[in-house]
């Protein structure tokens, strides 16, 4: 999704069939030159991003999905910037086996 980075994942709990693993992840920085507004020249854009996801799973199947972004981007140096955060949160209501 975002320039090439890392993420740190562990296993936060284990409970007979039952597995929670969290991934924290950092992507670096991307620096580019994209078109301005009016497109008659590049201006420098740069864009990180950071991100948290847990993940349940039992017996395989996933159960719960947490994950939380966040992304900063500067453009035309410091001329506009953005903090963006997302948060998606899914529960897997039913199933049989």
């Amino acid at each position: 999704m975002f320039a090439a980075g890392r993420a740190a994942v562990k296993v936060v709990a284990v409970r007979d069939s039952r597995v929670t693993i969290e991934a924290v992840g950092d992507s670096g920085l991307l620096e580019r030159r994209v078109p301005s507004a009016g497109a008659e020249r590049y201006v420098p854009l740069r864009v990180r991003g950071t991100w948290t996801v847990r993940v349940t799973y039992d017996h395989g199947i996933v159960q719960d999905f947490h994950r939380n972004e966040r992304v900063y981007s500067t453009m035309n140096r410091r001329a506009a910037q953005t903090d963006d955060k997302v948060e998606v949160a899914m529960r897997l209501v039913s199933h049989s086996i």
